[in-house]
């Protein structure tokens, strides 16, 4: 019979507290992949999933701040961002202007103002707004006027842009022509290059970079 003294379990006991270690630090590392691989999939731009579609575009034909004619269909092949403002308002619309303005520039600085993003700001007050009331107001915001649209036209084509859009029923904005404080909502609407709303970020309390971001996901 073979007996086994203290001494000679010693190294065998080490070796075996070795190999837990070996073991324990193996599955740690492991885990710690894991848990890695996991953070830079939650955070890595593949992870994002894709922006809801809500409705389709309404059909539209009206005239810009230059009095040149633009259409829901000038927009096929490229994202929007839109916006729905009036020249008189007391109120939100300056800040969503303003807004609108350094995304401006933060598009033409990426590289996508005009050629893939266009900006358009539809009047909700269209009696007042002529395109050229819309220009002076442009200006004041250094509008490009080939990748900033403002929008006018007859009041009833209007009120079928703002109910197409689920901003106003007809009715509400027929009442309310010639007011002082025109009702309407602060909302800026993403739209992708196949006409589809995609985004309806509140344009006076989402952060500009946000609002970019959105707009950038739906570009071509």
């Amino acid at each position: 019979m073979v007996t086994v003294s203290r001494a000679d379990s010693k190294p065998t006991g080490w070796a075996g507290m070795r190999l837990h270690i070996a073991v324990f630090i193996a599955c740690a590392l492991g885990a710690a992949g894991l848990v890695g691989a996991a953070m830079v999939l939650h955070v890595g731009p593949w992870a994002e999933e894709p922006l809801p579609v809500f409705w389709a575009v309404p059909t539209f034909n009206l005239t810009d701040q230059q009095g040149r004619p633009f259409g829901s269909a000038d927009l096929n092949g490229r994202a929007a961002l839109f916006s729905f403002v009036y020249t008189n308002c007391p109120d939100v619309c300056p800040l969503l202007t303003s807004n609108m303005a350094q995304i401006q520039h933060r598009l033409r600085t990426k590289g996508l103002l005009g050629t893939k993003v266009e900006l358009v700001s539809v009047t909700v007050d269209p009696r007042r707004d002529t395109p050229s009331v819309l220009a002076e107001y442009a200006s004041r915001y250094h509008a490009d006027a080939d990748a900033w649209r403002f929008l006018s036209g007859e009041p009833d084509s209007i009120y079928e842009v703002l109910w197409g859009f689920k901003l106003n029923t007809v009715e509400v904005a027929r009442a309310f022509e010639g007011a002082d404080v025109v009702p309407h909502a602060s909302r800026f609407v993403v739209v992708d290059p196949s006409g589809q709303v995609r985004g309806q970020p509140m344009g006076d309390q989402t952060p500009i970079d946000d609002i970019v971001r959105m707009v950038e996901r739906v570009a071509p």
